[in-house]
């Protein structure tokens, strides 16, 4: 008996040395996920300045070559570029300087969210009190608990990306796979998902 409770003990302790290892290494990924986003974001609004400055020249071009008709500049195209290309540059700088993740904290944190509480204190599998701790990593007692918010904060980040990406494909009228209902459908699980485990729940790993 002594044997199998020192057999169970030294499992435990591994497994936790495993947890603290895997929760080093979320800790690590939000933190260069941080700077990624923000390079990628500045990227891609440089190369949307670029492509609007392309257009406009390659427009001014056609318009001084047209001796009898003039072939308009299309100012709305272009001023979509700019308003585009600026939202990407700052955003990127915003996410860096943590502006953006706190403007996202005040406009999501009076959505409904974290409805998973609700859920798993109505069918009585854990303590509510349990369950509300895991989705506050200040609130963690222990690496089980941490490594669990890591898995939430993990979903929450999927659920936001999901529903920003399919904004992005409505606004610009693109379809993945050629199917718009796959675009619909993406952005409606994002929704549920974010009701489920919470927008905001990733967003302090951003600070």
């Amino acid at each position: 008996m002594m044997d199998l409770q020192v057999l169970n003990l030294e499992i435990l302790t591994l497994l936790e040395d495993y947890i603290i290892v895997c929760n080093q290494f979320f800790s690590t990924f939000f933190g260069y996920l941080k700077y990624i986003l923000s390079i990628i974001l500045i990227l891609l609004g440089i190369f949307t300045l670029l492509r609007y400055r392309g257009i406009y020249r390659t427009q001014k071009k056609m318009e001084l070559g047209e001796k009898r008709e003039k072939i308009p500049i299309k100012e709305k195209l272009g001023k979509a570029y700019v308003i585009v290309g600026m939202a990407y540059i700052f955003l990127g700088f915003g996410i860096i300087f943590n502006f953006l993740t706190y403007i996202l904290f005040w406009c999501l944190d009076p959505l409904p969210d974290q409805y998973i509480i609700y859920i798993v204190d109505f069918l009585d599998i854990f303590e509510s009190e349990d369950i509300i701790r895991v989705f506050d990593l200040v609130k963690t007692k222990n690496p089980f608990e941490e490594f669990i918010f890591y898995i939430i904060a993990l979903f929450s980040l999927l659920a936001f990306m999901q529903v920003a990406i399919s904004i992005w494909f409505i606004t610009r009228d693109g379809t993945p796979l050629g199917n718009p209902m796959v675009t619909y459908l993406s952005l409606i699980a994002g929704i549920i998902e974010g009701i489920l485990v919470g927008f905001t729940t990733c967003l302090p790993l951003f600070l």
